[in-house]
């Protein structure tokens, strides 16, 4: 798995592919009342068929994305809210896709998440909505194969299509990475808006995004 790793991040920065890696997140209040949360993070297939020519093997996505490798994952945490794994493995993409719906109504589920920074869940105030995303740990520095890292991931993004009835009117969006602030834009979809980030920004360090009510 390393080595299909460092072949993927080689052969997708020299060919300067966009659009390689995708993480979505739907966020919708459902008929029951539950908040319904649905990620979904995929690799680009054809990533791995440049890195074909760089490698003996072929890729094998039934073993690159196996159950091992979801098993293999920091999971646990998101047990408490009834989780669904799924693997996608389409003839585009390759990833996993996570669904899940949590009560909010029930205030030690609420204390639960308070507590913790479980990435991709919501943290609810007054007026604001607080989503700690830690991606890699900020495990990426100044290295030549991490400034490749990072090259590559800056042709990325991380979307967030939270709908209307969580949030009524969205005034500001913005990412805090330690002492920095990122403005972004809220695109305005009727039913939802829509916000994205760089995953640029995603991998340099664990980050909270802030909406705030208007």
């Amino acid at each position: 798995m390393k080595r299909w790793g460092c072949i993927f991040i080689v052969s997708a920065v020299s060919l300067a592919l966009t659009g390689c890696i995708d993480i979505f997140q739907h966020l919708i209040i459902d008929a029951d009342g539950l908040v319904r949360t649905t990620i979904r993070v995929t690799i680009s297939k054809a990533v791995f068929a440049m890195a074909d020519g760089l490698s003996e093997d072929d890729a094998d996505f039934e073993e690159i994305f196996n159950e091992n490798d979801l098993n293999n994952m920091d999971l646990d945490r998101y047990d408490q809210f009834g989780t669904s794994f799924e693997k996608i493995n389409d003839s585009t993409d390759a990833g996993y896709l996570l669904s899940m719906n949590i009560d909010y109504r029930d205030q030690d589920m609420v204390n639960s998440i308070n507590k913790a920074d479980i990435s991709f869940i919501p943290r609810f105030g007054k007026r604001d909505i607080t989503i700690p995303i830690d991606l890699l740990d900020g495990s990426y520095g100044s290295s030549g194969d991490d400034a490749m890292a990072l090259a590559f991931m800056s042709t990325g993004k991380y979307r967030l299509l939270i709908n209307k009835n969580i949030m009524a009117d969205i005034g500001r969006a913005v990412v805090f990475a330690g002492n920095e602030e990122t403005e972004l834009t809220v695109l305005d979809l009727y039913n939802d808006f829509l916000v994205e980030i760089p995953l640029s920004i995603l991998i340099t360090s664990a980050v909270d995004l802030k909406l705030y009510a208007k």
